[in-house]
């Protein structure tokens, strides 16, 4: 339970410093930005269906679901399936902007819920449990527009995360680190609404 009140928690901060950020700049958006608002794309590939809207000129939200099912991974029981489920919000922030380039500092939260089958029990059998895994995230992030409407952007930062393995006796593991995602596993989005 106290897992879901952190995990609603950070959700909450990180919306309500999206709202308080994009009404402060609303003030100063152009009405006749030639920019297209809204996107699709992805940040981070555990999450790979996202959008991106930009709430004003220099605040936006990105929303983003990833999903995964494999059947029958390693039990002798050919029904069992092991499932991924992961989401991502985070608040783009644009600190620096050039003709093609922004400079981002964006606050996030990710939330990871996974099947594993790495554990076994007396028999030698793999065992099926849940691990959830939850981050809250600081990134510095550069987006370069390829042409006018399609982007790429890189990232590095800090993350705050938590893993819970949901078996007996099993403890909860935190870390605190740095993290990186270069050009080798870049996001991008694709502007498509106004």
């Amino acid at each position: 339970m106290k897992r879901h009140i952190m995990s609603v928690l950070g959700v909450l901060a990180v919306l309500a410093t999206a709202i308080t950020f994009s009404s402060a700049a609303a003030e100063t958006m152009s009405g006749d930005s030639q920019m297209n608002r809204g996107g699709l794309g992805f940040h981070t590939g555990d999450a790979p269906i996202g959008i991106r809207w930009w709430l004003s000129d220099r605040a936006g939200l990105d929303l983003a679901v990833g999903f995964q099912s494999i059947k029958n991974p390693g039990f002798e029981d050919e029904t069992v399936t092991l499932n991924t489920f992961a989401t991502e919000v985070g608040v783009p922030l644009a600190v620096k902007k050039w003709e093609r380039a922004t400079f981002i500092f964006r606050p996030g939260f990710e939330y990871l819920s996974t099947d594993q089958n790495d554990a076994i029990d007396a028999l030698g059998n793999p065992i099926k449990y849940k691990l959830n895994v939850w981050a809250v995230t600081g990134e510095l992030e550069a987006e370069v527009f390829l042409v006018p409407n399609v982007s790429v952007s890189a990232t590095h930062g800090v993350a705050y995360e938590s893993a819970k393995p949901d078996l007996a006796g099993a403890t909860k593991e935190t870390r605190f680190q740095t993290f990186g995602n270069n050009f080798t596993t870049i996001g991008f989005h694709v502007y498509l609404w106004k």
